[in-house]
């Protein structure tokens, strides 16, 4: 059995509780090799802010990249296709066959109704997906 990095994951997090519910799984994603895009609330800007710093002064941006949006931004980015060198990311050094047939994985943490949209792009993509939703 051999492990491989799943690839490139796409992590959008909430406005609220925002340091916990986006940093959790981006250490899974580190901890698994998966290069992540870490697409933060624009509704919590500050906090957003603080966590690029941190992420920008420890990590390299070819492994982690902060940036802020809302919902437009996060179903646009689950509605392309993706594969190696998605986003920017360094994915590693050996090409898999697979690559281009798998979707970018998807977190997202926020309202059911926009999670309904998140879930909907990532089907025409083949995108695995993690939702975690709420009211609204």
């Amino acid at each position: 059995m051999e492990h491989v990095p799943r690839g490139p994951s796409l992590i959008i997090g909430p406005y609220n509780y925002s340091l916990k519910l986006a940093f959790e799984p981006l250490c899974a994603a580190i901890a698994a090799g998966c290069p992540s895009l870490l697409l933060l609330s624009e509704g919590s800007r500050k906090a957003g802010e603080v966590m690029k710093r941190i992420v920008e002064s420890t990590l390299d941006s070819r492994i982690v990249r902060i940036e802020m949006g809302g919902k437009n931004e996060g179903v646009a980015a689950t509605s392309k296709p993706w594969g190696r060198g998605t986003l920017g990311l360094c994915v590693g050094s050996r090409p898999r066959q697979a690559d281009a047939l798998l979707g970018l994985a998807v977190v997202f943490t926020g309202s059911t109704k926009v999670g309904r949209e998140v879930a909907i792009a990532c089907a025409k993509t083949l995108s695995p997906v993690t939702l975690e939703v709420g009211p609204g």
